[in-house]
């Protein structure tokens, strides 16, 4: 599962790259780059946890956040490296998902949001039922923001779920990033790296 790795979050031109939060979170790009190549080498499912706002969510007020990843806007596209078309759109609203997969050796399922946590989307958990059984590694931003939330709510379905350290980013400051790893890995969540991905080793441990 990848969170939120859009153009708003990404790059220096987005939303909060302007911020200053893309200064750092860009050096995770060739890693992102690296599994993204092995899920599809591998045939492995892919979820694509994705913010999707309108012009004027509430989000944007409530926690005084710049406008960002506005549907149909080129902040909410997906960076070129974690960019995949998707079999399956799930938008935000009860009822979009049919509650099957299409015929597809690795289904690339792309889930709206406009929370933080992926499984504010009420038919998040319909997703994970029709992948089941499943162990989910995430990768995104931001890791104490969204990645974390996301997480949760994988975990809340009783999901197994690992996290490539070094292809998730904080929005600003690095040691909140590295406490929210922490505090997910006392939750049972397995900590892995890119190299220990794309070499095999996850997998392995999984067989």
């Amino acid at each position: 599962m990848d969170v939120d790795t859009q153009e708003d979050f990404m790059l220096p031109h987005g939303a909060f790259g302007k911020h200053g939060a893309a200064n750092h979170i860009e050096r995770i790009i060739p890693n992102l780059k690296r599994i993204f190549d092995y899920a599809q080498a591998e045939q492995i499912a892919t979820i694509l946890a994705t913010d999707a706002h309108v012009p004027d969510d509430p989000e944007f007020s409530t926690y005084g956040f710049p406008a960002h990843c506005v549907i149909g806007t080129p902040g909410h596209l997906r960076i070129p490296e974690t960019h995949l078309d998707p079999d399956v759109i799930v938008y935000n609203r009860a009822g979009s998902f049919s509650g099957s997969l299409p015929a597809s050796e690795r289904p690339v399922i792309m889930v709206h949001k406009q929370h933080f946590a992926v499984g504010t989307n009420p038919s998040f958990a319909d997703v994970v039922r029709a992948l089941e059984p499943c162990h989910v590694v995430a990768t995104g931003v931001a890791t104490q923001g969204c990645v974390r939330q996301s997480v949760q709510s994988l975990l809340d379905l009783h999901v197994p779920v690992s996290i490539v350290v070094d292809a998730v980013g904080p929005d600003i400051y690095e040691e909140t990033g590295r406490a929210a790893i922490e505090e997910m890995k006392s939750l049972g969540v397995t900590a892995y790296t890119t190299e220990q991905v794309c070499s095999g080793a996850l997998a392995e441990q999984l067989d």
